[in-house]
């Protein structure tokens, strides 16, 4: 069955590399992948796997069933850009731009199902694998979500998030996916990582205008509340526990009208990262007592709209495993590792804390992450060698009955259900308000 897939990846390696170029050229944001859904949904019709459509919105998932019922394994991949104005390839218009390599991933639900449609292996293997293509994994253009949440269009800003609460991950006993990273790395290959959580935090300042140069003093400068804002949380950072590992990054999205106007309104956008819950609600706090003091030394009103991000990876022992024997055929051992740490976040950890799975990293890569210089540099290993290493561990868990798949789902402890999930989303998005403080 290995080698039966392993020719058609290699035989399709030149198509596999002109997708990965028709989807680095055609970058779309979250909740807008309308053109790359478009592209993914004709590669599988051209398999003759049937999709079903507007999954969290703008993705897809289709299914390969085998020759009776089992464990339905999931392949995920992610259809959205960032934002990168600078990136050689980014769209004019929008500078969107695939700086952080999600079209691999798609590369590989496309070359994981075409291999195993192809090959026929499914006619000797029980269960079913379904191929996922979801939106939104970048935690950006929040405002935009925001639009589509008030107009009943999804419920949540991730699109993994958005799917788990539509129940398309209800039937799925393991999730596998894989992201690229730049060859810089210690090693070739991680079988897994650890990542940080983080919250959202939507900040608007709001003072007065007034004429900047005949009346300064009759206007409450929202720009300064949030200026002595960053100052604050700057003060805050020799605080924070090492071991946490937090990060807050913010961006201001909205700084004032015009020059000579006092700005009367500033909207900030802050993330706050931490290797756990509890680290982030430890800087978190610290963070609201900067944001709100900010407005409390100018005399505005602050709101804080909260949104709850990404939980932890949780990568599960045995996947892990599997997928390690799989990728020594194609890489040297000595260049894999099978755990790592990484401060990032990714809503593919919201699923592992429910479902067994696996996120490896591919460092197929050159150039950091989210930045102009992000492309592929080793296309046999992002296009060819990771591809058939997911799909020998789909072979894996499916061979003998199914037996390997159905012992890592037994040997699984869940850290959350779907209700507690989905009660952490809400607890975790709240809005918070400070109006001026009077002194007597």
């Amino acid at each position: 069955m290995k080698i039966k897939i392993a020719q058609e990846i290699d035989k399709s390696f030149n198509a596999l590399k002109d997708l990965a170029e028709l989807l680095i050229n055609s970058p779309e944001l979250g909740y807008k992948e309308e053109k790359t859904s478009a592209i993914l949904r004709e590669e599988f019709a051209r398999l003759g796997i049937v999709t079903n459509d507007r999954v969290a919105y703008t993705g897809f998932k289709g299914s390969l069933k085998g020759r009776s019922s089992g464990v339905k394994v999931a392949v995920l991949g992610e259809l959205d850009s960032v934002i990168c104005h600078q990136h050689p390839l980014a769209d004019k218009n929008t500078g969107a731009a695939h700086a952080c390599g999600h079209f691999a991933q798609l590369v590989l639900i496309v070359g994981v199902a075409m291999a195993l449609k192809n090959s026929g292996v499914m006619d000797f293997l029980p269960g079913e694998v379904c191929f996922m293509a979801l939106p939104a994994e970048e935690f950006i253009d929040l405002e935009y979500r925001e639009r589509l949440v008030a107009g009943g269009h999804i419920k949540y800003k991730s699109g993994k998030q958005q799917a788990i609460w539509e129940g398309h991950f209800d039937d799925v006993g393991i999730a596998l996916m894989h992201h690229l990273l730049p060859r810089d790395y210690p090693y070739a290959v991680y079988a897994g990582m650890t990542s940080n959580t983080f919250i959202s935090k939507m900040v608007t300042y709001t003072g007065r205008e007034s004429h900047a140069g005949a009346a300064p003093h009759e206007g409450i400068n929202a720009l300064n509340m949030a200026m002595l804002a960053l100052n604050n949380i700057n003060a805050q950072r020799e605080t924070f526990i090492e071991d946490d590992k937090v990060r807050v990054h913010s961006i201001i999205l909205r700084g004032g009208d015009a020059v000579n106007v006092i700005p009367g309104e500033v909207v900030l956008e802050t993330v706050v990262r931490g290797s756990s819950q509890e680290a982030v609600k430890r800087a978190a706090e610290k963070v609201d007592q900067c944001l709100l003091a900010g407005s409390l030394a100018i005399g505005g009103h602050i709101s804080i709209k909260n949104s709850a991000g990404y939980l932890p990876l949780v990568n599960d022992d045995r996947l892990m495993d599997v997928y390690i024997g799989n990728m020594e055929q194609f890489i040297d051992k000595e260049q894999i590792a099978k755990m790592g740490s990484i401060a990032a976040s990714f809503d593919f950890g919201d699923v592992t804390h429910f479902i067994p799975g696996l996120h490896s990293f591919i460092c197929a890569a050159e150039g950091n992450l989210h930045t102009k210089e992000f492309k592929v540099f080793n296309e046999q290993l992002a296009y060819v060698e990771s591809l058939k290493a997911m799909a020998f561990t789909i072979v894996d868990l499916l061979f003998d009955e199914g037996k390997l798949a159905e012992q890592i789902i037994n040997e699984y402890a869940p850290r959350m259900t779907k209700e507690s999930y989905l009660k952490y989303l809400k607890d975790n998005s709240k809005t918070m308000q400070g109006k001026p403080m009077k002194f007597k």
